[in-house]
């Protein structure tokens, strides 16, 4: 019981806002390592208690689960913004035709910016982190993410007519 609810609660303290990308993937990771921590544990070699060896040892292998799969960011994109953020942000009542219209438009847009917009607005990441992570310039980033919103504002009220 310890393993699962262990699991449960890196999961939901450390990764939640990647449960609904990769929740059955995570978890299944999160009890092998679990597994793992329980093989490799020995008492007289570390000051450590097991639960706290074994919380490093999950959030490991999910940090390099999470790493190696978010560059998939095209397959990633199907997900709606959840809490209408986005489409309030280009001023557009929150319904699903626009959640279609949404995710229609993102996919026009070129790779680096959807990576930004998805990063952002879906995963909740600030600018200057994602800044870092796609290793642009500080104007750099700025100007694609206010090119991306133009172009799905433009492309919005353009699919509205």
């Amino acid at each position: 019981m310890l393993d699962r609810d262990l699991v449960l609660y890196v999961i939901n303290k450390y990764y939640a806002k990647y449960r609904l990308l990769y929740e059955d993937d995570l978890y299944s990771r999160g009890l092998s390592a679990f597994n793992e921590a329980e093989k490799i544990y020995d008492p007289a070699k570390t000051s450590k208690n097991f639960k706290y060896f074994a919380t490093c040892i999950v959030r490991r292998q999910l940090n390099t689960y999470i790493r190696d799969n978010l560059h998939k960011i095209d397959s990633l994109i199907d997900y709606t913004d959840n809490d209408g953020y986005l489409a309030k942000l280009l001023h557009f009542n929150e319904d699903y035709e626009t959640k279609i219209d949404l995710k229609d438009s993102i996919s026009k847009l070129p790779s680096d910016m959807k990576k930004l917009i998805f990063y952002h607005y879906y995963l909740g990441y600030p600018l200057y982190e994602i800044r870092k992570m796609l290793g642009y310039a500080p104007l750099t980033i700025t100007r694609k993410h206010k090119k991306a919103l133009e172009f799905l504002k433009g492309d919005l009220q353009y699919d509205k007519i």
